[in-house]
């Protein structure tokens, strides 16, 4: 018998967790969430400029070169995730106003639901870019049942049960009474 034993040295670095994918998520109420990666790819920007070409809505962090005459009053805030190292910010008007901001059609948020969008990151120019459609069918979702509450045994109140109580309590005692 011809074995072959597998060393731990010889096997790839394991991954722990998901790597991530450079993208963009529109809500259903208009939040744009970029994730961890696309947010890395901003360098740790608090603040970002948003523009559109056509199709393309693009997002420049505050220290880029082509958003140095934007004032900071201007400048979107940034709010950061407790977990997982996102950023989002409310984007609901900004969509609804794409058209007069350089858009070629405004981006039906409320019908499209949950959507993501996958990101290229322009180096040269130091911004992120995503196309955005008209509208997206929505993704189905399963409603889900809600769950049945367990209540622990030690709760729940048996008349005449004298389940879960200590040992010296269950016999039941009358109040002495003291004359004086």
């Amino acid at each position: 018998m011809a074995l072959t034993f597998v060393k731990r040295s010889t096997l790839p670095a394991a991954i722990r967790g998901k790597a991530g994918t450079l993208s963009v998520s529109v809500t259903v109420n208009g939040q744009i969430v970029l994730s961890a990666l696309s947010t890395a790819a901003l360098n740790g920007a608090t603040k970002v400029v948003m523009a559109f070409e056509g199709a393309k809505a693009y997002v420049f962090p505050s220290t880029a070169a082509a958003v140095k005459k934007v004032a900071e009053a201007d400048m979107i805030g940034l709010n950061k995730a407790k977990k997982g190292g996102t950023v989002s910010f409310s984007g609901a008007a900004i969509l609804r106003a794409a058209m007069g901001f350089g858009a070629s059609h405004v981006y039906d948020f409320k019908t499209s639901g949950n959507q993501s969008f996958p990101v290229t990151v322009h180096e040269k120019e130091g911004c992120l870019s995503f196309e955005l459609p008209t509208h997206l069918t929505k993704r189905p979702v399963t409603a889900r049942k809600p769950r049945a509450k367990k209540v622990a045994a030690g709760t729940q109140a048996n008349p005449g049960s004298t389940d879960g109580t200590p040992v010296g309590q269950n016999a039941q005692k009358e109040p002495e009474l003291q004359l004086a």
